[in-house]
């Protein structure tokens, strides 16, 4: 079987433009991983991309992954449609924001490839955090309120007092986030920033965590309870509230195991509401006050991916490939309990 892996970041997506360390080590770190897994099964030839700015493959990679380069005058976009016409199945990855995702996901689709993806009305669900929001929260999934840039918002009561954050409807992690420190604040911030297509929530106090799943079909399998070390910084904005961004630190993949059952029966809920979710998906969510609530559905490969082969003990490619060839998921999936932690 020939796959085909594209990552938006690493490999070569942002034409034109300076690439931000952080989010290129943190792209690098998830998608090598991958090709490590993928290159481990069997059966499998893999050829991806890779932005000529970066270091190379690591050199056991590099023996095994076939790297395709642009001729004269192509660019992303005429690359990536190469690699899907040469391949058997593809595997995009890239932010949701601006339809990126979307974008890749309806272009392998066009070429009659199959993707080991999200099937694209799952990425167009999940590439909002205002229908997330709404749809989860409308079959009595617990999200947080999330409101439009030109929508009222709740008087500061109860968990509505505190700090919010305003990011695009489409963001990716705490890429372009900010957090105010009131919501008189997140008001006029807002005022002038209709048709920039953000949306607030309200900052809600809890560990932030995240789930790694196996999707198919409206099913999810568990596959790893994951802890988000997130710390804030200073950031200067005039004539506002006090305010900071966030950043993602480090991942605690595997962190704790589901005894309750709580985690698993959220991310049954979340892939029979969300249909159309298939092969990884990575749920964000805090732990607010006992109760669990989303903060958003990655439908793709996510950052926690880099440590969960580590974590299961079992190659997590080879669980997407198998749910490619048979079409069900695993009754069950090994975990060794082993926790992993990721930092970049």
């Amino acid at each position: 079987m020939k796959v085909f892996v594209y990552e938006f970041v690493t490999g070569g997506g942002i034409e034109g433009e300076e690439l931000a360390p952080s989010l290129v080590n943190e792209a690098d770190l998830f998608t090598q991983a991958l090709l490590h897994d993928l290159t481990a099964a069997p059966g499998v030839e893999v050829t991806s991309v890779r932005d000529a700015r970066l270091s190379p493959l690591e050199a056991s990679l590099a023996q095994k992954v076939r790297l395709l380069t642009p001729n004269a005058g192509e660019n992303s976009i005429d690359v990536y449609l190469r690699g899907v016409q040469d391949a058997d199945v593809v595997w995009p990855i890239a932010p949701e924001i601006g339809g990126m995702l979307e974008g890749l996901t309806q272009l392998a689709a066009e070429a009659n490839k199959p993707t080991l993806t999200s099937r694209v009305r799952a990425v167009r669900a999940g590439a909002s955090k205002l229908l997330t929001s709404a749809v989860l929260n409308a079959n009595g999934i617990a999200a947080v309120p999330t409101f439009a840039e030109n929508q009222e918002l709740p008087d500061a009561v109860g968990q509505f007092a505190g700090n919010w954050v305003v990011k695009p409807d489409d963001g990716a992690g705490c890429s372009r986030m900010l957090i105010l420190d009131s919501v008189a604040a997140t008001r006029t911030f807002l005022m002038g920033k209709v048709g920039w297509n953000l949306v607030a929530q309200p900052w809600l106090q809890g560990q932030p965590m995240s789930l790694s799943l196996l999707c198919a079909e409206g099913k999810a399998r568990l596959l790893s309870i994951n802890k988000q070390f997130v710390s804030t910084a200073p950031y200067a904005l005039n004539d506002f509230g006090a305010t900071a961004v966030p950043s993602l630190d480090s991942i605690f993949v595997n962190a704790q195991q589901d005894r309750g059952g709580s985690f698993a029966a959220l991310a049954e809920r979340i892939a029979a509401v969300m249909t159309g979710l298939w092969g990884h998906v990575g749920v964000d969510l805090i732990v607010h006050d006992g109760s669990l609530i989303v903060l958003e559905v990655n439908p793709r490969v996510t950052t926690s991916y880099a440590g969960l082969t580590r974590a299961l003990g079992v190659n997590a490619a080879q669980l997407v490939l198998d749910l490619h060839r048979t079409g069900e998921l695993p009754a069950s999936v090994p975990n060794t309990g082993k926790p992993v932690i990721l930092d970049w």
